[in-house]
């Protein structure tokens, strides 16, 4: 048996094997492997052993537990109820005494529910009316279930928040509209109350610019003023003819829906309020649209915490962040009857053009006046000369 070359690991003979492989001479062809080489031939490498196969998963029974390679889907949402829940009013509609009142508070509540692109109080004043049952298709379907759907939701809403004498008048009305008129009839101006109670929703408006922008305080305005006008548009009794009159004289009168307005604002706005009485002839859309402007830049310039306003003398916390107004005025466009925004008289660029413009001309008037003279004594010179 031969020693092993340098660097070769000794092999012991197997006899089923038969005789051990010599190790190459010095001068074969695999003389210049290595030792290392040499074992790697002789050896066979061994490939590691593969991952198990991935099992698809089975869905799970409750009796036994899931398995850490399920993935269990999240159950569905639960499903939202479409119903509504009938509002509360307080107080309830006893009769006359507390109609107004009670009315406006129903118009109020049922205007904040949709239908369609209008509100459910459009179905009870009768703007909107029962589509046509007999129309075909699922669009005209869908219309006709979601009218009565608001339809009930509306005579329900006005029946629980009515006393007994008030239910026995709405009888059975099987619209909304059918119980609106019903109620009008029996109560809408019957007593000098009620009508002064029209009036009295108007002048208690205050506007607290803490928590409405002047927008929302004019739209809040019209609606009561339209409520008081076609409240008083329904007919008066004859006992009731000479003060009615005055009211729907009032109520139709554009001058003094301006004024009530007006009124509305807090005493911050005092001065704001005598500029624009000043100004003769100005209509009502005049009026709203002088306050849309300078009441924002009035509010920008006396920002302060809520703990220093109030509501006599309030302190703007909503305002229209849309709006790019920096609340400066130009008192020269406004002169002109402009609305001069976001400027001042120094920075107007109209003033400016206006200012060169007028330099530009009486130059030329100065220069006319001057060259006349002049080609008559050239004439006169070149005459004599002559």
């Amino acid at each position: 048996m031969s020693r092993p070359a340098p660097g070769e690991f000794p092999r012991s003979p197997s006899p089923e094997a038969g005789p051990a492989p010599r190790s190459p001479s010095p001068g074969s062809p695999d003389s210049n492997l290595t030792a290392q080489q040499i074992f790697e031939q002789l050896v066979p490498r061994q490939d590691p052993s593969p991952s198990p196969p991935h099992t698809p998963t089975r869905p799970t029974s409750p009796d036994r537990p899931p398995s850490p390679h399920t993935t269990t889907q999240p159950p569905p949402p639960p499903k939202m109820s479409k119903e509504r829940s009938i509002p509360k009013i307080e107080p309830k509609l006893v009769g006359q005494n507390n109609y107004a009142q009670w009315i406006l508070s129903i118009e109020q509540t049922l205007s904040s529910y949709e239908h369609e692109e209008e509100t459910i109080w459009e179905i009870v004043t009768g703007e909107i009316k029962d589509p046509d049952s007999e129309a075909k298709g699922k669009s005209a379907d869908a219309k006709v279930k979601q009218w009565g759907r608001d339809n009930n939701f509306a005579i329900l809403t006005m029946k629980r928040n009515c006393e007994s004498e008030a239910v026995d008048v709405i009888g059975l009305a099987r619209t909304a509209n059918e119980a609106y008129l019903e109620l009008q009839a029996k109560y809408e101006g019957k007593t000098i109350s009620t009508l002064g109670a029209l009036l009295i929703n108007v002048i208690k408006i205050s506007y607290d610019d803490r928590t409405q922008t002047i927008e929302e305080h004019i739209s809040d305005f019209d609606k009561k003023w339209s409520f008081m006008r076609s409240t008083l548009g329904g007919g008066i009794q004859d006992d009731l003819k000479e003060f009615g009159k005055i009211l729907v004289d009032l109520s139709k009168n554009d001058q003094a829906k301006g004024t009530f307005l007006l009124a509305t604002l807090p005493a911050y706005y005092n001065s704001l309020v005598e500029n624009i009485q000043l100004k003769s002839g100005l209509t009502y859309g005049d009026i709203t649209t002088h306050l849309k402007t300078y009441v924002p830049g009035r509010q920008k310039g006396r920002r302060k915490t809520a703990e220093d306003g109030s509501k006599e003398n309030p302190v703007v916390l909503k305002t229209k962040e849309t709006k790019p107004d920096n609340g400066k005025r130009c008192d020269y466009c406004i002169g002109k009857g402009w609305k001069g925004l976001n400027h001042t008289e120094s920075e107007c660029f109209t003033k400016k053009t206006e200012k060169k413009k007028a330099k530009k001309a009486k130059e030329e008037e100065e220069n006319s006046d001057t060259e006349e003279p002049t080609i008559k004594m050239i004439r006169i010179g070149k005459t004599a000369a002559a």
